[in-house]
């Protein structure tokens, strides 16, 4: 049986192969060999070539033009598209980047930045592509973070602090993301637990000066009820005098106690389904009424006021306890902290834009230094604290006001200076008239 016939054997085969990738490369290259030759022909009529170098020159360009690799059509448009799906690709990633709220950045294998989306130059400014990034994150827990992952080492989450321009606490974590040995690649992600630790601190505050307040009381009753059980059981004066303290810090307690739960339920009060039309003249009236004992006592006086061109009628829309118990810590403050025998002034007016009734309360006592100003509100802050206590004050009066004031979406301001008295300005959205 005789073998089967060929059109043509393998090598006849490669033979045309090379053929034809000459003649390819040939004309790929053909107006740069039709450039040099022309070049070549003037400068052998201007007589600067010789006919022998002419020719020489002209073949080595033909020569060159044959073994010089040329891209495909078609791999050039393979190339063009790989190109074009990387940029497409890239947009999207980029576009989920800065969809998220969280700092993310990428970065290279020798930890320079390869991409940050906006949130990270929002929290960290703008870092320059190519930048190490422990030069921008000067944090030893980041460095090492950095030096683990890219040396292989599985890591965890860390946090660190930012310091500049405001302390920020981030956690932190470093994963692989790119499938490219020889480009590897890395997520950084950041989460912000600046509220968090923010919360804690003051949830932590919150329970050793409620503990405080709370023990120091409890501590006096404790011992003068040891006191009357013991050396003082059969000694009536001591008894009365005892007894009379011992009321004081059970009041003292009571005082507290009430002022805790009604912060509390302020802070978890984030609806106002219980907001009705309230009539502001007639809370301010009956809150004056309501501490007329007190000016008595005190002998200071209330004058309160309304600028003119008010309407009788001025409506704003709340809770009528609410806006009762505002008013009644704020006075109560200024008949407490002014003068003895002093006058307490609560002047009602409109803001510029007829969007606000502003009410002042002002009293003429010693003022409050300017450093005590911003932190008025804290909880348990006192400028003064055995004045304070003095007066029966718990420390909460003013974080009950500013809740009150937040719930009904208005603003506090206070002005003060040594020896000119205080004046509390409180700014409370008026119902419009249709």
């Amino acid at each position: 049986m005789s073998a089967p016939q060929f059109l043509f054997d393998h090598e006849e085969a490669g033979d045309l192969d090379r053929v034809t990738t000459y003649y390819s490369r040939l004309k790929a290259h053909r107006w740069l060999m039709v450039g040099a030759l022309f070049i070549f022909a003037c400068l052998l009529l201007g007589g600067w070539l010789k006919p022998m170098q002419a020719f020489i020159s002209s073949f080595a360009i033909i020569i060159l033009a044959m073994l010089a690799p040329v891209q495909s059509r078609k791999a050039r448009i393979n190339a063009e598209a790989n190109a074009l799906s990387q940029t497409a690709n890239d947009r999207h990633i980029h576009a989920i980047s800065n969809a998220i709220n969280d700092p993310i950045m990428l970065i290279s294998s020798t930890g320079t930045l390869l991409y940050a989306n906006e949130e990270a130059e929002r929290a960290f400014g703008r870092i320059e592509i190519g930048t190490p990034i422990v030069l921008r994150l000067r944090s030893d827990e980041v460095r090492t973070l950095i030096r683990s992952t890219l040396d292989g080492v599985k890591t965890g989450t860390i946090e660190f602090v930012e310091k500049s321009p405001l302390e920020r606490w981030f956690s932190v974590s470093l994963k692989p993301v790119s499938s490219d040995a020889t480009k590897p690649q890395y997520l950084m992600h950041f989460h912000d637990l600046s509220e968090t630790k923010k919360t804690d601190k003051v949830r932590s505050d919150f329970i050793a000066n409620a503990s405080h307040e709370l023990r120091t009381p409890l501590a006096s009753l404790m011992g003068f009820i040891e006191t009357l059980a013991g050396p003082a059981r059969n000694d009536e004066v001591a008894r009365d005098r005892f007894l009379k303290i011992m009321q004081d810090q059970a009041g003292r307690m009571s005082r507290l106690i009430d002022d805790l739960l009604t912060l509390s339920r302020f802070e978890t009060a984030w609806g106002q389904s219980s907001f009705e039309e309230v009539e502001l003249k007639a809370v301010l009236t009956h809150v004056t009424n309501a501490l007329s004992p007190m000016v008595s006592q005190t002998g200071a006086t209330i004058k309160l006021s309304f600028a003119g061109g008010l309407d009788e009628a001025l409506k704003l829309r709340g809770n009528r306890d609410e806006i009762i118990q505002l008013f009644e810590n704020l006075i109560e403050n200024a008949i407490k902290y002014g003068k003895d025998n002093g006058q307490v002034n609560v002047d009602v007016s409109e803001d510029a834009a007829g969007q606000n009734f502003i009410v002042e309360v002002r009293d003429d006592g010693p003022g409050i230094s300017e450093e005590h100003l911003p932190r008025l509100v804290e909880r348990f802050y006192r400028v003064d604290v055995d004045t304070s206590r003095g007066k029966q004050g718990t420390g909460l009066g003013l974080a009950i006001v500013k809740h009150i004031i937040q719930r009904h979406k208005g603003r506090l301001n206070v002005k003060s200076k040594l020896g000119q008295g205080t004046s509390f300005f409180v700014a409370l959205p008026k119902i419009q008239a249709k």
